[in-house]
């Protein structure tokens, strides 16, 4: 208190006198930034600050390209050295990685304590075929390629090389399964991967978490009608293959029903289909209609968006799907085709 009780007075003059009264006003107020900085919970607030801008650009979807250097610093600790406050920052960022979040929140909580940061340059080699699965990868940014030679070189002679794209993970299986790695994948360009351990994952016993993850899945599609012909061995291939993934209330599950990738099972809530517009007495659009028919292209099909009313969702690829169904389930899903009004 008594630091700040005198105030400070006007400069008597001009001149040496009036220089040395602004050195003194700047070091007065040096000393009292120190002392408030040290005497309150800055820090904790700058944290806190950092972590709601980061949700912020999360829920947004304008997540910058690169990681934050305070994010990175954090991912190089140990996990046992991170706070509970460090472990959310790290969550909030890996929230904008789209197959972090298809994991239950109780998971997402353990991979943002372990995982670790890595930075490779353009031809990198991430995993080697043939070699044991010792990790597993999510990307942040910058580009894979899956080969199948050791170093990766074909990727970049193919014309159209398999891609692993920002938000997309990689390797989890070989590692939970511990099986060789049956790919080679290598950097296309400078990349940012976040990485999980063997030995961290299993020290988490992330493994127990993820066989409870599966047993839900497998008893989800086992319950279904729709793949009641198939044999056991089938549906745990479903099950291993798709993730379950939580969506809050308005939040969009899919944008456009035309660009899906994914056949979509609804396992607990509910979504609404909606329709942008309408547009049947729209002259131009009744001419893309005829444009189409006259074309012999196929129908036109109306693009709809849904929209969560607190869902939770379960995704299998299409080609995935494609591979496993059977002529019985086929004619069950013509059954449930339903037709939506122009």
């Amino acid at each position: 208190e008594m630091l700040f009780s005198s105030p400070v007075q006007a400069a008597p003059c001009r001149g040496k006198l009036g220089f040395k009264w602004a050195v003194r006003s700047v070091i007065l107020m040096t000393r009292f930034c120190r002392y408030f900085m040290s005497r309150s919970n800055y820090r904790q607030f700058m944290e806190f600050n950092f972590r709601e801008t980061i949700t912020n650009h999360v829920m947004s979807g304008t997540f910058q390209d690169r990681i934050p250097v305070l994010l990175v610093e954090i991912m190089r600790k140990c996990p046992e050295e991170r706070s509970e406050s460090e472990v959310l920052l790290v969550h909030n960022m890996l929230s904008s990685v789209s197959m972090f979040r298809r994991y239950s929140g109780t998971l997402q909580l353990l991979l943002a304590r372990v995982v670790r940061y890595q930075r490779l340059e353009r031809r990198r080699v991430v995993i080697k075929k043939g070699h044991w699965g010792h990790s597993f990868y999510f990307v942040f940014s910058g580009l894979l390629a899956v080969t199948k030679d050791n170093d990766g070189s074909s990727a970049f002679v193919d014309k159209e090389p398999i891609l692993i794209k920002k938000g997309m993970s990689f390797g989890d299986v070989a590692l939970i399964k511990t099986l060789r790695r049956n790919a080679t994948v290598v950097c296309m360009e400078e990349t940012e991967l976040m990485v999980v351990d063997k030995e961290d994952f299993f020290a988490n016993k992330m493994d127990v978490e993820l066989k409870r993850e599966f047993d839900y899945r497998f008893s989800f599609f086992r319950s279904l009608q729709l793949v009641s012909s198939w044999s056991y061995s089938l549906i745990e291939q479903m099950a291993d293959h798709s993730k379950a993934e939580q969506f809050r209330y308005g939040h969009v599950v899919v944008k456009d029903t035309n660009d899906m990738g994914n056949i979509i099972f609804i396992g607990k809530g509910q979504c609404d289909v909606l329709r942008v517009v309408d547009l049947t007495s729209c002259s131009t659009y009744q001419r893309l209609l005829k444009q189409y028919a006259d074309s012999g292209t196929g129908t036109y099909c109306r693009r709809f968006t849904l929209v969560s009313q607190s869902v939770e969702i379960l995704r299998v690829e299409k080609t995935r799907f494609d591979k496993l169904v059977d002529n019985t389930t086929m004619k069950k899903l013509e059954a449930l085709q339903k037709t939506y009004p122009r």
